[in-house]
This record gives C-alpha cells, structure tokens and sequence, in this order.
C-alpha cells in the first residue's frame, strides 16, 4: 500500500503542465554589469560569490556567507540564542555570583532567573564539499569559528539572616554576561 501511495505521488508530481498564459511570459535579459549594480549580493554566476539567509532554531540569526571559490567559505552569522535551552548553565552561573562577606547566620538561597536578552555573534571558515552520491544538493562542511555573546540576567534570590534581626526577604539582581570562545 505504501509503494502503490509512493508511486501515485511521483506520477502525480511528473505531471505539471504549463498554462497558455505562461508560455507567453520570458525570463527577462540583463547585462552582467547591470545585474551587478542592481543587486549585487545575488549575482551567483561565478566564484567569488556571496549569499545572505537566515537561521532556524537555536541560534535564530541573520547570517552572510562569502564563497571565494568552490571549497572555502567565510560566514558571519549574528541573531538571538534560545535562552531556554541554557537554563541549567544560568542556574549554575548564580553560584559565581555569591558574596564572600557572608557571615554565618547569614544565607543566599536561588529562587529563579530570567535571561532578559541573550544576543551573539559568530565569524566561521568553512571547507566544503559535494555530496551529490548521498543526495542531489547536498554539500558537507566542516570548519572554526569564534563566537561573541552577551547575555543580561535578573536572578530572584532569597536572603536569610538567622541572626539577631532575624530578617528574611526576597531580593533580586541583574548581571550582564560577554562570554566568548570558538
């Protein structure tokens, strides 16, 4: 059944007629140098060449990829990170940020954090290769990169003293994160 479901799609797909309409219509014709100075980043004829897209998940981001020839690629990509992925890093990072001048009847206990804004960006050299035998299109990559990210935090924290005042409260502080590596 699945075969027979698999066969009708490809049939179904093989058969795309052109309309009367669109026979008429031609792609139009411009000059190298014209196409060059009307949209320069999409001229895709030769090598060098460039392309500008945008990423999916985690990290969403605008990225532009420099090709100067059929291996080698430069990319520089810059977006949001999906901070929610990173919550149990966040919590960990609130240890780094205890006071040393705590006394003994003194206690910080972490409550909950929030991660503000969490922004990157990344510079990459990448080596290419076809991989049309696996798949039409298809092409693997590998390479180095170095990445620049700043995140701002508020942590909800609660404060104990069971000393003489014996005080107890709620409290909060925010911290900017510029963290960096390949």
């Amino acid at each position: 059944m699945f075969l027979s479901l698999l066969f009708g799609i490809a049939v179904a797909q093989a058969q795309v007629r052109k309309s009367v309409k669109s026979g008429t219509f031609r792609q139009p014709v411009v000059s190298r140098n014209k196409a060059k100075i009307m949209c320069p980043i999409f001229e895709t004829s030769q090598y060098p060449y460039q392309g500008v897209g945008f990423k999916m998940g985690d990290p969403f981001a605008l990225t532009y990829k420099f090709y100067p020839n059929k291996n080698w690629a430069f990319a520089v990509d810059g977006g949001k990170a999906a901070s929610g992925l990173y919550n149990r890093y966040y919590r960990n990072a609130f240890e780094t940020y205890l006071p040393d001048s705590l006394t003994d009847t003194e206690s910080i206990q972490y409550l909950s954090h929030k991660a503000n804004s969490d922004w990157f960006l990344e510079a990459k050299f990448l080596y290419q290769w076809n991989a049309e035998k696996i798949s039409k299109g298809l092409q693997l990559y590998a390479g180095l990169g170095w990445q620049w990210r700043n995140t701002r935090l508020t942590y909800d924290y609660l404060y104990e003293d069971t000393g003489p005042s014996q005080e107890s409260n709620l409290r909060k502080f925010t911290r900017n994160r510029f963290t960096y590596g390949p």
